[in-house]
Formats: C-alpha cells, structure tokens, sequence
C-alpha cells in the first residue's frame, strides 16, 4: 500500500471533522446546524480538490503484512490503554470521567442538563471524541456498545496516526517502519534522567515523589510533567489521538497556510489544550514566513483561503460558545491559570528541561537550520511556567504536538546517523537516550498487564457525573468545576445555539 496515498491524508482529515459535525447535528438548534455543516463539508471539497490536484509525492509503500502487524500493535496499545474496558483502566478521576462522560451521552438527550437540588448545569466539555461512539449507543441501546465503538474509533484514528508518522519520517524499509512504530508506542522525554539529576540534589532529594518508579511527575510540590506516549494514550485519549493527526499533517505541510485552520480547527472540541499547542506552532511558523518572506502580503492572502474561513465559520464559532459557558464561568483559585515561580527551585526547571533537552543537543547540529525544531525547543521551554488545572493540565497536554514532533526529530534523526558512518556515535548516544526515555512507559506497560487483567469499567460509586455538578464543596474543584456550565440558562450558548 503507498501511504503517500492523498485518501489516507484526506481520511485523515475526515476523522477529525467527524465528531465536530455530529456535534453540530445532535446539540445546536437546525437552522445554525445545517449552515455550519455546509461550511465544513464546502470546506472539505475544496481541500479535496486541491489535494487530488496536486502531484503525489514520493511514494512509500507498507507491505500488507507489515499493515496487519502494525493495526495488531495498534489495537493492542488502545486495549492495554484501558479502551473497551478489556483490561484494567487507569485509577483516579481519569477513566471514571470518560466512562460518565460517554454513559450520560448515551442515556441523556443531547444537549446534556443536569437538575441537582439548586444546581443546573449543563455538560460544557471537549466531546468530540465521545460523540460518534457515544451514537453507536444512542442506536443500540447499550453503553457496552458505545465502549466497543469507542475501542473502534479510537483504533481508526490511532492507525491513520501511524501512518501519517511513517510517512513523515520517511521510513521506507521495514525495518525503519518497525523501528519507527516501536518508538511511536513507547515514546517519552527522558524523565528518568531527569529525576536522577533532581535526586541528586539536596533539594531533589526531599522533593521527589514518594516512589522513584512513578514515571508521572518530578516534584512533589510544582505539578511537572510531560506525558509519554503511553500515559497520553491511557490516561487521557481525547486529547492524544486526533492532536497527533493535526500534528502530522502540519508538520508535513507547514507551508500551507491556507490549510492551518482546517486542520486545527476539530481540536478546540476533541482537545483544547492540545488545540493551544498547536496553534503556537502554526502562529509561530506563519510569522517566521512573514517576517523571513519576500511578500508578507501574499502569505495574508494564502492564509484568508476558503477552506480556511469555512472551517472557522462551521467549527470555530460554536464551538468555542459552547466551552466559553465552562470556561468562561466562575473558578476557584485551583483550578484556574495561574504562574509558576520557581524562585528558588530553579533547580527543578532545568532538571525537568533536561529530560527533553538532551535530545535536542544530540540532534542539534542536523535540526540547527529548521524552524520547527527551534519551535519545539521555545514551547517545552516555556509551558512549565504556566499553570492550568488542580494537575496542570495546560503543561501535560499543550505539549503533546510539541513531544510528538520531538519524537519526529529523533526517529528521523537516528536514520540519518545510522546512515552516516561519522554519525555512529551520535546514533548510539540517541539510540542510548530513547531507550531512558521508554524506561517508564515499558515499566508501566507491564504494570498493567500484570496487575490488571480484568476489565473495569465505570466506578460503581458513580452512576453519572451529574454527581458530580455541585459548586458547594460537596465533590472536590478539579471534579466540580471541569465539565460544567453553571446557570447553563445564561449562557450565550444555550441561548443561541443550543436545541431546547
């Protein structure tokens, strides 16, 4: 099969305006649906059009041996993830959120409202990613059928994912494609020499989390983390799978402006923080071009296109309404931005910068001329002094375009050194540097496997997350406060868009 087939590039697209579209349909009054969906299914023509207009580029062919290996591996990934609820799910209040989340989706009418005592509230969530499974439910009756559906949409986005990553690092042998989805799975910044390094000092050594194996966080005290691939993709899947799409399909053609916001436009309701990372790199990008350009004003143009304008007019708009009724609300100190000041903890950041910035020396002198490689570097630089939910969720998943674009770097990376017999060295110190990083993805990998055979699905102390919409302190801010519009009767969004 050639990858750099232009339906696997437009699927991919697809995908991701799947869920946007069902949105539009099942939870905005008609007369504001059926324009908005218009627009996007005019936008996609467009982009279409141009895609088959244009001359395929170098084909890369996938044997459909290897495309059955890789679609296992996929599927097993998103099972030991917790996906389907075949194996043990993550604990605390990350799966309990997605299986309430999806069980109201497919037992409520949409829009969701909840009536408690003297609240109400209406759901005010990225749930783009639940909405086509949670269909699959509405039709059949049956939240086993709407974790199934999940466990199948999840793995139709996660393999396109995979395909758009061989083709961009051009991994045209089977053994690059092997080594390329080995290091896709189990992906991470090199934490482990990180906390080693912040063990190592005296400030590090009473700051550390209580188990040296917790390969989640660096400090006790400043909530520091940039996932792996793994714990992305088992804890917090919405916000991992279409992102790296997006990621992908930028990062091979970051120089069509006039595509950015078809792209990232599906992000805002699949996954908001992730939606923030990428548009940093696209502003970034853009205004390298214009600044580095001999004609800004067509660069303008470019951007103003009609695939552009139609996909912010059918999946901007509303859209952002919509989570302006959660965000836009009334939060506790907790649970809002705020900023990191490490004053003396400075120890701390470079430690935690370390962990990604010993890749970037080993690939510095290759990347040195490419601006997305200095765009990766600034990002994961300046995220750690921001703070955005009770975990800093704003720093864990913001950064997933950039650590999978890091990841880019190195696989590409080590294939141009193995190739270079002056390189060898650089091959093995990278080879020597993913294998840290990998250290806790596999350690936790084989936690789950052998600890968590069984499936688990929802708690059994919660039945909906209405139980959860309470302002008073009766559930804990990071449960009260992350899904809901409050006086949803006030917002502009149920009362413009919202079907009655």
């Amino acid at each position: 099969m050639n990858i750099n087939s232009k339906k696997v590039t437009f699927g991919a697209v697809c995908y991701c305006w799947i869920g946007i579209v069902v949105f539009l349909l099942g939870w905005v009054r008609w007369y504001w649906a059926l324009p908005a969906v218009a627009a996007i299914v005019f936008g996609l023509y467009q982009y279409g059009r141009n895609l088959w207009g244009q001359p395929a580029g170098e084909p890369l062919y996938v044997s459909r041996k290897m495309l059955v290996f890789f679609a296992a591996v996929m599927f097993f990934w998103l099972i030991v993830s917790g996906s389907g609820g075949l194996i043990g799910q993550a604990e605390a209040v990350d799966w309990t959120k997605h299986n309430l989340i999806l069980s109201d989706l497919v037992a409520y009418d949409w829009p969701v409202y909840y009536h408690n005592e003297q609240e109400d509230a209406m759901l005010s969530y990225y749930v783009a990613q639940y909405l086509v499974p949670a269909l699959f439910g509405k039709v059949f009756h049956s939240l086993r059928a709407a974790e199934l559906a999940m466990l199948c949409y999840n793995f139709i986005g996660l393999f396109l994912a995979a395909l758009l990553l061989l083709r961009l690092v051009k991994a045209v042998t089977p053994s690059r494609q092997l080594v390329a989805i080995f290091i896709f799975v189990f992906f991470g910044v090199a934490l482990f020499l990180g906390k080693a390094l912040y063990g190592a000092t005296a400030i590090g050594s009473t700051d550390m989390p209580p188990s040296f194996e917790n390969g989640y966080w660096i400090s006790n005290h400043i909530p520091l983390q940039y996932p792996y691939n793994y714990s992305h993709l088992r804890w917090a899947f919405p916000q991992t799978i279409t992102p790296w799409i997006v990621t992908a399909l930028f990062a091979q053609n970051k120089e069509k402006y006039e595509y950015y916001l078809l792209w990232a436009a599906p992000l805002l309701l699949h996954a908001t923080f992730p939606f923030l990372g990428i548009a940093l790199f696209m502003i970034g990008y853009f205004g390298f071009s214009m600044i580095t350009g001999k004609n800004p004003l067509a660069c303008i143009r470019k951007a103003f296109s009609l695939p552009n304008i139609c996909a912010g007019l059918g999946g901007i708009l509303i859209p952002l309404v919509y989570l302006y009724g959660n965000f836009g609300g009334t939060k506790p100190p907790m649970t809002g931005l705020t900023i990191i000041r490490y004053d003396a903890d400075t120890v701390l950041y470079f430690c935690f910068c370390a962990s990604f910035l010993c890749y970037s020396v080993v690939l510095f002198d290759r990347y040195k001329k490419n601006i997305l490689f200095y765009l990766v570097n600034g990002i994961l630089l300046f995220l750690p002094f921001l703070k955005g939910g009770s975990y800093n969720d704003l720093c864990m998943r913001a950064s997933v375009p950039a650590t999978f674009l890091l990841m880019v770097f190195c696989i590409d990376g080590l294939f141009a050194f193995a190739r270079d017999k002056q390189k060898t060295g650089r091959a093995v110190i990278l080879a020597l540097l993913l294998c840290l990083g990998m250290y806790y993805p596999v350690f936790c990998m084989q936690d789950v496997l052998r600890n968590d055979p069984g499936g688990r699905r929802i708690d059994n102390r919660w039945q909906s997350l209405s139980e959860w919409a309470y302002k008073d302190g009766k559930v804990p801010d990071d449960s009260a406060y992350n899904y809901f519009a409050y006086d949803y009767t006030w917002t502009h969004f149920y009362r413009w868009f919202a079907k009655k």
